[in-house]
């Protein structure tokens, strides 16, 4: 008899332990523990130029002992967002000259002197990238050549209500050539306007669809055939 009440007191204390087990101190069930949720990783925003200042005669530069061709030009910019490290490109009229990737906003290249450059930066993380505006400037020195024209400034703007994107820009040139322009519209990647020989420097509105990315891009040539590319990407 006392073996069997001895039994059942450790069945009864069994049953009060795995209940306990199964709560926790303020009496609620315990949840299984969750991973944290990873933060979400957000497209880069875009660079913007600092020095040499856009469309102008470079001022901060360096000359180079022995060398009367070349100087070392600073190159910064201000920096985007959500950024791990950032792409520069330099080009000549169209011809790419320089590519180099950095972790900060600030660089020296090597330039020839009496040149006109355009430039751009590509912010990149592992989401994604994005290019800057393009800018230009102009090397300091008596040019020989006729310079290449200032990549145009792009203005982009958007009627909310109406949703039309309308397009202009201003060419310019160290020489004060009269210059054409050639744009392209793109929608996303698609081209969606190719005009050729333009004199004037705007579009008419367009309508463009909310939450997609346009690109206006402008080639500006002068009456000796140099060129130079500008490009804005914006949406509404």
């Amino acid at each position: 008899m006392r073996e069997f009440i001895y039994r059942n007191k450790l069945a009864f204390i069994a049953l009060i332990l795995i209940c306990s087990c199964k709560k926790d101190n303020n009496g609620e069930q315990p949840t299984t523990p969750t991973t944290p949720i990873e933060q979400e990783i957000l497209q880069p925003t875009t660079a913007t130029a600092k020095l040499p200042v856009n469309g102008e005669i470079c001022t901060d530069y360096e000359e180079i002992e022995n060398d009367l061709l070349n100087i070392n030009v600073f190159v910064e910019w201000i920096a985007s967002s959500n950024t791990d490290n950032y792409t520069l490109k330099i080009q000549e009229g169209t011809t790419e000259i320089y590519e180099e990737s950095f972790t900060n906003t600030e660089t020296l290249v090597l330039l020839q002197k009496a040149k006109t450059y355009s430039w751009y930066i590509i912010s990149t993380n592992e989401n994604g990238s994005v290019q800057s505006d393009t800018f230009s400037f102009t090397t300091p020195g008596i040019s020989e050549d006729n310079y290449v024209p200032y990549a145009a400034e792009i203005t982009i703007e958007f009627d909310s209500n109406a949703n039309t994107m309308t397009t202009s820009w201003v060419g310019n040139d160290e020489d004060g050539d009269v210059l054409t322009y050639d744009i392209r519209i793109l929608e996303a990647d698609i081209e969606i306007i190719s005009e050729k020989d333009l004199t004037n420097t705007f579009l008419e509105p367009i309508t463009i669809t909310r939450g997609v990315f346009y690109t206006a891009e402008v080639t500006s040539t002068d009456s000796f055939g140099n060129s130079s590319i500008s490009s804005k990407t914006r949406k509404l």
